[in-house]
């Protein structure tokens, strides 16, 4: 139970339901008896169909907010089975979700009490061996024909999880990132990381190597380690760690800034000088990495190739020579930039003095 101080009920006539400046969540049932009480932090609700006209402010935000954390997608044959039939946002009849006291009475909460195991509405004669009447099977048929397409096609097909129905968990739990996570086991440091999770969007120089390059899947845990890995200089480090977030400065950018006067390439003075044409495809460059490419032939590297993804990410294949491989390719890319500023062309002989 938690109690908090409710502002509103301290205002004469804001709130005439009640008549104490403390509430504690555990009148919630009270207020909420149209929903079935506490049943309804167990349903799939959408915030919309509850009715907030009796409820205080803080009420109204705890279940809006609980509703939009805790959506539910239904994504197999058991939780369609578990899924609860009140309140639900899916299931609606007159374009509204029901909760019925008398059904709920019987113990007709989830779809497994009206549905057999092969997803097909249960016998008249079983609602009738429970008490109820032709208008309460009629409620329930309706209910059954209200199901999604999605959840039918579910259910009509083989699956496991249908043999698990009985191992329902009792305990009050939290949809997040689709799992279950029950609330006795859910810790704050917990929910904030699963609840970050849902907001991490990949920075934006990540999506502009995935558009570069949309016929490759980047590891970039592995991209990111690989400058740690294969040098100890902060300098190497760094200046890789700005070429992965797209932070080095070209003439393309300087010139967007008017700090020169061409965006054209320093080297040859024909294309727009952009990160991959400085590094790339630039023909001093590819002068430059041609050289390379046959000095580690020599030393038998054996390697087929090395494409624009080698060289603007790093090179990620499986090979002996990996690790003094990507340390030649960052420092490479050092020895280009480098030049660039003192506007000379970049030679193997500059890399090799790096290097021994």
């Amino acid at each position: 139970m938690v109690r908090v101080l409710d502002f509103e009920s301290m205002v004469p006539g804001s709130n005439p339901t009640l008549s104490t400046s403390w509430i504690c969540f555990t009148a919630v049932p009270r207020i909420l008896k149209d929903y079935g009480r506490d049943l309804i932090l167990r349903c799939n609700i959408k915030p919309s169909d509850i009715s907030y006209d009796h409820l205080p402010r803080l009420y109204c935000d705890c279940l809006t907010a609980w509703s939009t954390i805790n959506n539910k997608r239904i994504s197999s044959t058991y939780q369609v089975f578990d899924e609860i039939l009140w309140n639900n946002q899916f299931l609606r009849i007159g374009n509204k979700p029901l909760f019925n006291k008398k059904l709920f009475a019987k113990g007709i909460v989830h779809a497994s009490d009206i549905l057999s195991e092969d997803g097909k509405l249960l016998s008249w004669d079983h609602f009738r061996g429970k008490g109820l009447n032709f208008n309460d099977y009629l409620l329930i048929f309706g209910l059954s024909k209200a199901l999604p397409g999605s959840w039918r096609n579910l259910l009509h097909t083989d699956n496991n999880d249908k043999t698990h129905q009985n191992e329902r968990n009792s305990d009050l739990s939290l949809q997040l990132n689709d799992e279950a996570v029950s609330l006795s086991a859910l810790t704050s440091k917990k929910l904030y990381w699963l609840l970050v999770a849902q907001k991490r969007v990949s920075p934006t120089a990540s999506q502009k190597y995935e558009t570069l390059f949309p016929n490759h899947k980047i590891n970039w845990d592995l991209i990111h380690s690989i400058p740690f890995k294969v040098t100890v200089d902060v300098k190497t480090r760094c200046f890789q760690f700005n070429l992965l977030h797209r932070i080095i400065y070209t003439n393309k950018l300087l010139c967007k800034m008017n700090l020169v006067d061409s965006g054209l390439c320093t080297f040859c003075e024909e294309e727009i000088e952009s990160l991959e044409h400085l590094f790339f495809h630039c023909k001093i460059s590819q002068d430059f990495w041609n050289s390379v490419f046959l000095w580690l032939n020599e030393l038998h590297f054996g390697i087929d190739a090395l494409n624009e993804i080698d060289i603007m990410l790093s090179y990620t294949s499986k090979s002996h020579f990996w690790t003094l491989l990507n340390h030649i390719i960052i420092t490479g890319k050092q020895i280009i930039y480098h030049n660039r500023q003192r506007k000379t062309t970049p030679l193997l002989c500059h890399l090799t003095a790096r290097t021994h």
